[in-house]
């Protein structure tokens, strides 16, 4: 059984590796290499998906130094500082769909939030147990 999913599985990768490379395999003439060799190259300067003139060349993401707490509450409460939503609107703006990204960091920060608040509500709440026993 094993060998038929194996089996099957070669045929089918030798039916892509055909379709995908069907041209290579008629090059009659020097011309038809001049013109596959100017492809690869495009692909290899331009990349498969970015267009040459509408990459950045480099993402460049130094070290800002902050804390903690610092790089916490930028993710938080403020987005256009946060280290990682400046690197999605640059995919964003180099043509790449972030949506996918973009939608889980807004439930992370919803969550974050969500359990600041309850951080907040757990220390007041011990305060006044706090206040109380001393009262006692």
């Amino acid at each position: 059984m094993k060998e038929a999913y194996i089996a099957e599985f070669n045929r089918m990768e030798a039916e892509l590796i055909a379709r995908r490379y069907q041209s290579i395999n008629n090059l009659s003439s020097s011309e038809d290499l001049i013109v596959l060799v100017d492809k690869l190259q495009k692909v290899i300067h331009e990349g498969e998906f970015i267009p040459a003139s509408q990459a950045i060349h480099e993402y460049n993401l130094p070290k800002t130094g902050k804390t903690l707490s610092n790089i916490i509450n930028d993710f938080i409460n403020y987005p256009k500082k946060d280290t990682l939503h400046i690197f999605l609107a640059w995919l964003k703006k180099d043509g790449h769909n972030v949506e996918e990204a973009e939608r889980v960091l807004e439930y992370i920060r919803a969550e974050m939030k969500n359990i600041t608040l309850a951080i907040a509500k757990l220390r007041t709440y011990a305060q006044y147990v706090e206040h109380v026993v001393s009262q006692l």
